[in-house]
């Protein structure tokens, strides 16, 4: 898993290193400004660049990329929005008047006109709110209509969250460099882009600061997902684990398909029997019973809520506290939830999204939402796994563990239901709550369909779980 720290982790780290060790700040900012500069010539040798710079040392690392792609042949200019105020900052602009490079104050006759813009402007030691030049320079940088990428942190956004300014709300950055290591603001929203991570050594540090690198959160890779358990050629389905899906209409027919994927031997919806005639595209392998039917020595495991309705509570929430098997609670369950939030020491798990989390914790959605570390921290005391839908998708670990994924194409209706469907399959195969939520999580989220437009029954037909 790749570590994600605070920025006061990373200022510890990098003063480690200058004050403890000796390495010259000056040097690290060489170290990061040419890994950049590196990228961009490697993935867009012919870019033309303009980069805007702050006064600090965001805005130096800003002046070391220029010097580097103006000596590989790429045209480049400067904008300063701030002068140089630091030291590191100051050398760096100087060592780049030697190359030719125009460095122009931003002013109203300037326009983005490059291939690439890059913001250099404050990074991970930004506050908010901004200054109102501050402000106008992000509404400068949100005109370029070509690839935005910023070093660090976007201009605008709160490095250890997702709190913006007023002027960013529009913008989205293709690529964003973590100097250093990951931070909150990178998997807070998908305002970040794409995350290439910068190494410029700060790990030498371990064992001088080691309270600096215990990570506030996890990226997931694939690495660290588990396998999914296997059958042996002579089982029969009673020994491949039952899936009860306690859900209507289609929501029911999507978690069930969803099931099925995962190699679960029995899939069962739970409903009542006047709601049959409206399932439409139930696969003929998934059995029809009435609630009555319901047995914890038959069905390994229950899937509550999608689109089940908020009339018939009272059984939803009874299941919840007493089922003995392990329960997933989702949709209409998380609002019966969150009106009578009982916890159980039985194995759980829970699924909302933004609003749904809301109205668990009593907080408003942008509560949430600018807040999804804290939140999911706070989710991960009801259940023994709780998963925060969205862009990058947390699952309550130790420390919050971040699905590496912000696609638009999986907010589609149902996909949630599809997500709820393989986490029960798994639950019911005989994994634990912690694997069933990984595998599913990360399986979701690699089944986008690559052609198709997007749809859950196009999640299902892309999911491979082997």
């Amino acid at each position: 898993m790749i570590p994600v720290y605070s920025t006061e982790q990373i200022r510890q780290q990098d003063h480690c290193l200058i004050e403890q060790m000796g390495y010259p700040s000056a040097q690290l900012m060489e170290l990061a400004g040419y890994a950049v500069a590196e990228w961009i010539h490697r993935n867009h040798p012919s870019a033309s660049v303009q980069i805007c710079c702050g006064g600090g040392n965001n805005g130096g690392d800003g002046y070391v990329i220029a010097r580097w792609l103006s000596l590989w042949g790429h045209s480049v200019q400067c904008v300063a929005v701030l002068k140089p105020k630091t030291v590191d900052c100051t050398l760096n602009a100087d060592r780049l008047k030697s190359t030719g490079v125009t460095v122009d104050a931003l002013n109203a006759e300037l326009f983005p006109s490059a291939d690439i813009l890059i913001d250099a402007i404050l990074g991970s030691g930004q506050r908010l709110p901004l200054s109102t030049s501050l402000n106008e320079a992000v509404i400068w940088m949100g005109t370029h209509t070509g690839l935005l990428f910023a070093i660090d942190v976007p201009t605008g956004l709160n490095p250890n969250g997702a709190e913006i300014c007023s002027a960013l709300h529009t913008i989205r950055f293709d690529v964003t460099f973590a100097l250093g290591g990951r931070k909150p603001c990178h998997y807070a929203s998908s305002r970040c882009g794409q995350i290439v991570e910068i190494d410029i050594g700060l790990g030498l540090g371990l064992n001088h600061l080691p309270n600096a690198y215990q990570p506030m959160a996890q990226v997931i890779e694939e690495a660290d997902i588990p396998k999914p358990l296997t059958f042996h050629s002579d089982m029969v389905k009673w020994n491949k684990g039952h899936l009860a899906i306690v859900a209507k209409r289609g929501a029911a027919v999507l978690a069930a398909r969803a099931a099925l994927k995962t190699g679960v031997g029995l899939v069962s919806v739970v409903m009542p029997k006047s709601e049959w005639p409206h399932l439409h595209g139930l696969p003929p392998e998934v059995q029809m019973i009435e609630p009555s039917s319901l047995n914890p020595n038959r069905h390994d495991a229950l899937v509550i809520g999608p689109a089940w309705g908020l009339n018939d509570t009272t059984w939803l929430l009874d299941l919840w506290v007493h089922y003995p098997n392990p329960v997933i609670a989702d949709a209409d369950a998380l609002h019966v939830l969150a009106k009578d939030l009982t916890r159980v020491n039985l194995p759980r798990v829970i699924t909302p999204h933004s609003a749904e989390a809301a109205a668990l914790l009593g907080l408003t959605r942008e509560q949430v939402e600018q807040n999804r570390f804290d939140t999911i921290n706070k989710l991960a005391t009801i259940a023994t796994v709780a998963l925060l839908k969205g862009p990058y998708t947390l699952v309550s670990s130790e420390v919050p563990l971040i699905t590496p994924v912000a696609d638009s194409r999986l907010g589609v209706a149902g996909s949630g239901d599809v997500l709820s469907g393989l986490i029960g399959g798994l639950l019911a195969i005989g994994h634990t709550p912690i694997d069933s939520a990984l595998i599913a999580v990360w399986k979701h989220s690699q089944a986008i369909p690559p052609t198709s437009k997007p749809s859950a029954s196009g999640l299902i037909q892309s999911l491979k779980l082997t």
